[in-house]
């Protein structure tokens, strides 16, 4: 809270990344997994942050000297020009600093694959929480970049990366018989149709649980396939 009036007073935007997904926060997760490994490896973590704040970067520069605009004095020996302020263009360092992170949009991008396709509201998906993938629908879209808000089936309402988020054509609705007992549901739903047929679907719910009739769950696959029995089967009893 005490951030967000912050970010309110001073008129900056507050982007926080996804649950479970620190990837989203890379470059903040890298940096602290640095400076553990200094802490760790020194003896004297004061002069290890130091020397790193005075390594040169893959554009030249060192961060002291992108924020100092000169280098540090350390305890290695060094002459006193080097010490002086450097005139820096800022706009070249800023076109140097986004070519830097383009390379490595580039080289992530070549092993990444395709970036995965955007939902909509009431799609079914499956939602992976607590360790588990569990059935849920698409409530609206996060104002963070690939986030949603998704409905989990036991009704929560969770926010989720599009990364934790499997489309699929199953579908579980809750519905109420017999005072607080719930039961589910099970359906496979054709993605195509899933937006054309939702009052249907709601309709048939509501008179499922008016006859107080178990519905019996067709064989799916996780992904919803309605798995069908060859016909060679047929003379077969369960």
């Amino acid at each position: 809270m005490d951030f967000k009036a912050f970010s309110t007073e001073f008129g900056f935007k507050h982007v926080t990344s996804g649950p479970h997904f620190a990837q989203s926060n890379g470059q903040a997760e890298r940096m602290v997994q640095t400076v553990k490994r200094l802490i760790m490896k020194s003896t004297d973590p004061f002069k290890a942050l130091l020397d790193y704040r005075n390594t040169p970067l893959d554009i030249g520069l060192s961060p002291a000297q992108l924020f100092l605009n000169r280098r540090l004095k350390t305890s290695l020996p060094t002459s006193a020009p080097l010490l002086k302020p450097l005139g820096m263009d800022t706009k070249e360092i800023k076109s140097m600093l986004k070519n830097r992170q383009l390379k490595t949009k580039i080289h992530y991008d070549k092993h990444a694959g395709q970036g995965l396709e955007p939902l909509r509201a009431g799609d079914p998906v499956f939602i992976y929480t607590e360790g588990s993938w569990k059935p849920g629908e698409v409530l609206e879209r996060h104002s963070s970049p690939r986030s949603y808000v998704v409905q989990a089936s036991d009704g929560r309402k969770l926010r989720r990366n599009r990364r934790h988020l499997r489309t699929t054509r199953y579908r579980a609705a809750q519905t109420q018989a017999n005072g607080n007992d719930n039961r589910i549901e099970y359906s496979c739903v054709n993605p195509e149709t899933v937006h054309d047929h939702l009052d249907e679907r709601d309709m048939d719910i509501r008179n499922t649980a008016k006859t107080n009739i178990q519905p019996v769950p067709p064989h799916c696959t996780r992904s919803g396939r309605e798995v069908k029995p060859p016909k060679r089967l047929n003379d077969y009893v369960e």
